[in-house]
Order: structure tokens, then C-alpha cells, then sequence
């Protein structure tokens, strides 16, 4: 779930850039998999994401950044390195402790991203009864993360709208908290 911390507005008061964590709870019936001690990160639009630091909850409930997260020396303490414009990106971490992830990132900057809009004769159309499509979904490949029934404060958000080619395929889709969607994310591709 994406959770807004701030954004930057331009001189039009558009929003140009989304701060923002991106946490995911790992099932426990796979927190031993061997798939679940890399991450990939593969922002679409590509290139449209810069990540500020990876942290990792442990099964003492202490928050850790990965290891392999790239670090500076400042003022004798140690701070994320930002990664700007990532593309595809992978981190190792611990497997045998891992029970949650966030991911601090800024995305969709504008002058980043130059997507261009589909003519809506050609745009794959929206299909109204997607949430609840989604939802089983989601809870079968990640788990249920307990958000109610119908998750009723969760919009489901087109990663690449479909204004810009976006489709309604699953791996285009995120859970949002409804707030941060229709209040900053909604506008932001609406100012684009």
C-alpha cells in the first residue's frame, strides 16, 4: 500500500512529484520461500522512479535497511543513497527473517515520464466490476491484508493509466488508500 508522506507542486499548483512508502507484508506460509529474499523493482513507466532507501522488518519487529541497499557516509552516520530514474532494479536480503518490506520512493515525475496519450478509439476500455476482480486476486497472490470487506477506504489504481496505454491486466494494478488516490494521485496524471 502506497502511503503519501508529502508531494512538490509546480508554479500551477500541479503535483510533479509523489513521496511516498510502499509497504508489503510477506505471508508467512512464504517467508521462507526462496523467492521471497530478492526484490525486483521494475517501475512502468520505466525510468519514472527514484528509490531513497529498502527497509526490512524482522521477526522482532526491528526495522532494517537491506544490505545490499547502497550507503553514504554522512556526518559520520550511515544514509540511503538515492537511486534516481530506476530502471530495473534487484536487492538481496535475509529470507529467514523477513516479515515485511517498504520502499521509500518518489515516482511519476513528470519531466521523467513523457507518455503519450492514447486516442481513445485505441485505449482498452474500463472495466467497472475490476475491484472486485482484483481483490481475490491480490489476497491469493499476497495474502489478505485485512483491510475489510470490499476494502472499503482502497481504490485500485492503474499504475500506467489507460488514458496512456495502461491496461487492466492484474500486474497493472495497486491498492491505494482512497484519500491519496482521488486527492493527490488522480490529479497528478489529471495535471500531466
Amino acid at each position: 500500500m502506497l502511503e503519501a508522506r508529502q508531494s512538490e507542486k509546480n508554479e500551477n499548483e500541479c503535483v510533479t512529484e509523489v513521496y511516498g512508502i510502499i509497504h508489503v507484508t510477506i505471508p508467512q506460509d512464504i517467508s521462507n520461500n526462496i523467492y521471497t529474499n530478492t526484490l525486483l523493482l521494475h517501475p512502468s513507466p520505466e525510468y519514472s522512479m527514484s528509490v531513497l532507501d529498502i527497509q526490512y522488518k524482522n521477526q522482532n519487529g526491528e526495522w532494517r535497511r537491506i544490505e545490499t541497499y547502497p550507503t553514504k557516509q554522512v556526518d559520520n552516520k550511515e544514509v540511503p543513497v538515492e537511486i534516481t530514474e530506476a530502471g530495473k532494479l534487484v536487492f538481496s536480503f535475509p529470507k529467514r527473517e523477513i516479515t515485511e518490506l517498504q520502499i521509500k520512493a518518489t515516482m511519476w515525475t513528470p519531466t521523467k515520464a513523457k507518455i503519450a496519450v492514447v486516442p481513445e478509439e485505441k485505449r482498452t476500455k474500463r472495466d467497472t466490476k475490476l475491484k472486485g476482480k482484483f481483490m481475490p486476486w491480490y489476497i491469493k497472490t499476497y495474502g489478505d491484508p485485512n483491510w475489510g470487506p470490499k476494502w472499503p477506504n482502497a481504490d485500485i489504481h492503474h499504475e500506467l493509466p489507460l488514458k496512456y496505454g495502461g491496461t487492466n491486466a492484474m500486474s497493472n494494478l495497486f491498492p491505494l488508500p482512497r484519500d491519496l488516490h482521488q486527492k493527490t494521485v488522480n490529479p497528478w496524471w489529471a495535471s500531466y
